[in-house]
């Protein structure tokens, strides 16, 4: 194998918060 693939860590961090959020509504809206 060669060297590591960079990761884009903004990217990623990006789509994780947007999972998050999606999570998060998903969750809040049998509360309501």
């Amino acid at each position: 194998m060669g060297g590591n693939p960079i990761i884009p860590t903004n990217a990623v961090n990006k789509v994780i918060n947007l999972l998050n959020s999606k999570l998060l509504i998903f969750l809040s809206i049998p509360c309501l």
